[in-house]
């Protein structure tokens, strides 16, 4: 599976990365929303992961709810994921952007791998 994510927390991902890749899915990697929108349209992706609360890198202001709403408007039968380490966030706000799976960090990885499969 081809997979883009959107994560800014660099031990997360590289942890994520490393699970996804042991289980031959293919990750392309990003902290920045605009880098993020980019690579999607070179298109490919069967799966965005999208942490949904970003720091500011670059000017880039934008949150991984924006690369939800972009990447649907897009693209109808690419898996949404979303995660956040903030346990303020409503899962079932979320879920109305059109995300199929939403994650509250840290996250289980052997649940994470078998949910997405």
């Amino acid at each position: 599976m081809k997979i883009l994510l959107l994560e800014d927390n660099i031990l997360f991902a590289e942890s994520l990365i490393e699970n996804l890749n042991h289980f031959g899915h293919h990750v392309d990697w990003t902290v920045s929303v605009g880098d993020a929108q980019k690579i999607f349209d070179r298109g490919g992706f069967d799966l965005v992961i999208s942490d949904l609360h970003l720091k500011v890198i670059n000017d880039d202001k934008g949150s991984g709810l924006d690369l939800i709403d972009y990447v649907r408007k897009r693209d109808q039968h690419v898996g949404l994921v979303a995660t956040t380490g903030l346990g303020l966030v409503q899962k079932e706000s979320v879920l109305q952007h059109g995300v199929d799976l939403f994650y509250y960090k840290p996250i289980n990885s052997k649940e994470f791998i078998r949910d997405i499969a």
